[in-house]
């Protein structure tokens, strides 16, 4: 069973492995023995908080995030090593620019879906 959470908040080194360590097959990082299980209990209660607002909207918390410049990034990057780095000069000079970076931020949904069309 696959679970995929997307979660926008900042958390910290410890926290954020305690609940890679929550969610893996094998159970076994050292955080997970974390200071009088303090992380591993914030970890479970950000999970939680999750699962309660998935419950709340009925949505997939994941699906309702919004694209951000690093995902369009990454989308960028994978689609031009797969040789289609002219495919995506021609999206971008259709959104108005030559740069991902010049994107504006309302734009990054829309970019972010032709980009994995192509």
């Amino acid at each position: 069973m696959d679970i995929n959470i997307k979660v926008t908040h900042t958390l910290d080194a410890d926290t954020l492995a305690a609940i890679k360590s929550i969610f893996s097959h094998e159970n076994t990082a050292p955080v997970a023995e974390a200071k009088n299980g303090k992380v591993k209990e914030q970890a479970k209660r950000v999970a939680e908080e999750v699962k309660q607002e998935e419950k709340t909207t009925g949505t997939d918390a994941a699906a309702t995030v919004k694209k951000t410049i690093v995902d369009v990034r990454a989308a960028v990057q994978k689609k031009s090593q797969a040789g289609k780095k002219e495919q995506v000069k021609s999206l971008l000079a259709e959104f108005g620019t030559d740069k991902v970076t010049n994107l504006a931020a309302d734009q990054y949904e829309d970019f972010y879906a032709k980009v994995e069309a192509l």
